[in-house]
């Protein structure tokens, strides 16, 4: 099967090009958007924060003592 080499909307050509997609999609939402958006992340991190094996993997990638909790 060849690729559909008119629509280009899925390619996507490294890391700046993601970037530069997540800015376009969010200077495209509504106030209303951003805000919706902001209040599932900040659920989203309060699961994650619950989850033990989260957190101590979280603790590693910042450096931080897994064996001491916040």
């Amino acid at each position: 099967m060849k690729p559909d080499t008119d629509n280009a909307d899925w390619q996507c050509h490294g890391w700046d090009d993601h970037i530069r997609g997540q800015l376009e999609h969010g200077a495209s939402l509504t106030f209303r958007q951003r805000l919706q958006w902001l209040e599932e992340m900040s659920e989203l991190v309060a699961r994650l924060r619950q989850n033990p094996e989260w957190a101590r993997r979280n603790a590693i990638i910042e450096g931080r003592d897994p064996a001491i909790t916040e």
